[in-house]
């Protein structure tokens, strides 16, 4: 038996890939060969742009700070337009606090939560470092923006 080919490696991932669809969608395993136009039409993934207009700014504001990200910017990377960002927040100072409570406010409701499962005193400081850890590395932009925005020059930020 010769060496494995990458022509060898694709048969074997498409089967598997073959194998994987028909499972997901029911087929019989033993009837027919796989026809990609025979899976069913999902329609178009629709993305929220008050959501994609949230997260630029959230990445955004991370990277740069409030002050040195405009609405510019914002609407450009989120490939919307300066009307959209105000039709939806009114101003850039009004996406910021949307975006402080909107971030705040889960993060805070998910560290209570977890922090209710604590039996002991010492139970609940080592829940709390190891969520405030886990939580920046699974959202990192986030810890950054909103640690950018409790610590980090108050330039133009909004008080409320």
């Amino acid at each position: 038996m010769g060496a494995v080919t990458a022509v060898d490696l694709t048969r074997v991932v498409y089967l598997q890939f073959q194998n994987v669809i028909r499972e997901a969608l029911g087929w019989d395993h033993g009837v027919g060969t796989f026809d990609p136009m025979d899976i069913p039409d999902l329609g178009e993934v629709r993305v929220d742009p008050r959501e994609v207009i949230l997260e630029t700014a959230e990445r955004l504001f991370a990277e740069r700070g409030f002050a040195a990200t405009s609405v510019r910017d914002i609407v450009g990377d989120a490939g919307t337009s300066a009307p959209s960002l105000y039709h939806f927040f009114g101003s850039k100072e009004n996406l910021l606090v949307e975006l402080i409570n909107d971030r705040h406010s889960a993060y805070c409701d998910d560290l209570e939560s977890d922090l209710a499962l604590a039996r002991t005193p010492f139970d609940v400081c080592q829940r709390f470092v190891k969520f405030v850890l886990t939580n920046m590395t699974k959202r990192p932009t986030t810890a950054k923006f909103l640690l950018g925005i409790m610590f980090g020059p108050r330039l133009n930020v909004p008080e409320e």
